[in-house]
């Protein structure tokens, strides 16, 4: 069995440097997402997603480019952002800083087909954020919740020992059994939007 990994973007992944006018890339992070990406085929990686408070949805697009431009070839199987209506904190309340949940991954998971169990979403997920006071981090396994510290920005570079327990996953290998995948069934009508992001 491999693991789901889950990123944040603001001062996790990137910031914007507003003097330059571009965006900047935790480079630590990339070079974890390198090894992350190689674990697609081993049986380590099952998913990468991306799950943002950021309302912008283009600009989380364009950040999904621009990691592209480092990391050939590498999409995030998944991308949710404040506004996404799969967010029931937004669909239903319209919160405008919704919380990160666990359903919120186990949404994303579902619209990737990977069938998962109570197990599997509290030990199999990683969740990367420059915020420690997520609901998610009582959700998942003590250890999984990867607390960015200091927040990465232009002038600053969260400690690498942090991203220990990940690379020590990474190093040790997928978990026997595997992850079951559900048949997926003819549809009648295209749900390939991107605000569904559906990949296989």
């Amino acid at each position: 069995m491999g693991y789901t990994f889950v990123f944040d973007m603001d001062q996790t992944l990137v910031d914007y440097d507003k003097v330059k006018k571009e965006i900047v890339l935790n480079t630590k992070i990339i070079e974890l997402l390198r090894k992350i990406q190689e674990g697609r085929f081993t049986g380590i990686t099952d998913a990468v997603f991306l799950y943002t408070n950021n309302p912008d949805e283009k600009y989380v697009y364009t950040v999904e480019g621009v990691i592209e431009d480092e990391i050939p070839g590498f999409k995030f199987d998944d991308m949710m952002w404040a506004k996404d209506e799969r967010r029931s904190s937004y669909r239903i309340y319209k919160e405008v800083n919704p919380p990160k949940l666990l359903e919120d991954i186990e949404t994303m998971l579902d619209d990737k087909n990977i069938l998962k169990d109570a197990a599997y979403l509290k030990n199999n997920v990683f969740f990367f954020d420059d915020i420690p006071t997520h609901y998610i981090r009582s959700e998942i396994k003590d250890g999984n919740y990867i607390h960015i510290y200091p927040p990465f920005t232009t002038i600053t570079e969260p400690d690498e020992e942090i991203y220990k327990p990940v690379y020590d996953v990474l190093k040790g290998g997928a978990m026997r059994g595997g992850v079951s995948r559900k048949k997926k069934k003819k549809r009648t009508k295209n749900r390939g939007t991107k605000k569904s992001r559906r990949r296989g």
